[in-house]
């Protein structure tokens, strides 16, 4: 039953055998688990997911530093890997957190993998 409210709250549809993908509203269709699951499958699952790295502890940051976050409707994860904080114009590389880096817009760290509403592309 829970699992059914967080699958409707993602706005996705669910089955018995999906696990929802925290803070991605993706669903992923696992193997029954009467089925033995081979090193290929396994493999390929995980080549298919990505990495979140953590660049910040959002609750140390000052009040208006998450408002602003909350308000360009900033994540870890773009919906569009193409739209991507590494390749925006706004984007800083951090040279001792790898994977992460500085963005002029939101005056803080964010993770390269990121996204918010102000990502304009490298010219």
């Amino acid at each position: 039953m829970k699992s059914d409210l967080l699958f409707a709250f993602a706005g996705l549809p669910y089955t018995p055998n999906m696990v929802l993908l925290h803070g991605r509203n993706q669903a992923v269709q696992m193997h029954s688990p009467t089925r033995a699951v081979s090193r290929r499958s396994a493999l390929e699952l995980m080549v298919g997911m990505t990495a979140v790295v953590v660049c910040v502890d959002v609750s140390r940051l000052a009040p208006g530093a998450r408002s602003l976050r909350a308000s360009l409707r900033y994540g870890d994860i773009a919906p569009q890997p193409a739209e991507r904080c590494g390749v925006c114009v706004f984007f800083k590389v951090a040279a001792d957190a790898p994977g992460c880096g500085t963005c002029q817009i939101l005056s803080g760290p964010v993770a390269q993998t990121g996204h918010c509403d102000s990502w304009a592309k490298k010219g």
